[in-house]
């Protein structure tokens, strides 16, 4: 597999979705995406889809076709919604009778409530996974203009250049709107001294470790989908570990095809842009409350 080869062609598939999301922004029409919510999730951030996302995927997934006809798909919108069942039968078929140890992971549109509020904290995530773990993965902010991407054994690189953490900036914890619900948790944050900050002048999540406004990111309900980026942060220097069921483990480590990964949502992950030990610290404190 020439991943460089296949990098480009994905750099290429973010950037035609962030020309998408750009065209499209402020006409998204929102509607409920599960009929019953998981338990203890918010709906402002996660029961909300838009035509946008779902056009999207399906554009993205055509387009990879083109050149990784053979490769298995998971996207985060539902495949029933996202195809014509008649009109995209062939493809239909196809994808779903696909077996090969390469599967692309989509998420057409992280941050789908504050995009369809016209709030530019928004972006599009791209992964390629080898058999359970990310060998490639992609992250674009169209408004910020922010592509970070990531080749296993091959660095992290944000616009083109080599990106590397700083580990001089000050302990920042960033925790997603669903952990920040769990007031226990962001007590005993507070008392191990750990600053805590809001999502407010990014994209998505991830942003926030790759424009260094934090060291760490805490989500405690998660999915596949959510973390094709885990790869890009152990390449430039960081750590991630993900929930098991048990433990925490090294997201190298975590098999991201297993179902319950996929369709659970509740796969905590705590991501530093620092040492093993920094995130460590914030693993044992949430295995307290989950």
């Amino acid at each position: 597999m020439n991943y460089e080869e296949v990098a480009s062609d994905c750099i290429d598939v973010a950037r035609f979705a962030g020309g998408y999301l750009s065209e499209h922004y402020g006409k998204a029409i929102p509607r409920e995406k599960m009929a019953v919510l998981p338990e203890g999730v918010d709906p402002a951030t996660f029961n909300v889809v838009t035509d946008v996302d779902i056009n999207l995927q399906r554009e993205v997934i055509k387009r990879l076709m083109e050149k990784y006809g053979n490769f298995e798909y998971y996207g985060e919108e539902d495949p029933n919604k996202v195809f014509d069942l008649e009109r995209d039968r062939e493809l239909i078929n196809q994808i779903q009778n696909n077996r090969s140890k390469y599967q692309f992971v989509i998420d057409p549109l992280d941050g789908t409530g504050r995009y369809a509020s016209r709030d530019a904290r928004h972006g599009f995530f791209l992964g390629l996974l080898e058999d359970n773990h990310f060998a490639l993965s992609v992250g674009y902010n169209p408004k910020q203009d922010s592509l970070t991407h990531a080749i296993k054994g091959k660095g992290c690189f944000r616009n083109g250049k080599r990106f590397f953490f700083d580990s001089s900036v000050d302990d920042h914890v960033a925790i997603n709107s669903k952990a920040d619900r769990n007031t226990g948790f962001k007590n005993d944050l507070i008392k191990e001294n750990l600053f805590l900050m809001r999502p407010k002048h990014t994209g998505t999540m991830y942003d926030m470790l790759f424009l260094q406004y934090a060291q760490a990111l805490i989500s405690l309900k998660s999915n596949t989908h959510d973390h094709p980026l885990t790869l890009a942060v152990q390449e430039a220097g960081g750590s991630v570990l993900v929930y098991d069921g048990n433990d925490f483990v090294s997201g190298t480590d975590f098999d991201w095809r297993k179902e319950s990964s996929k369709k659970d949502g509740n796969i905590p992950a705590i991501i530093c842009a620092n040492s093993l030990d920094n995130v460590k610290k914030y693993a044992d404190l949430a295995l307290k409350h989950l």
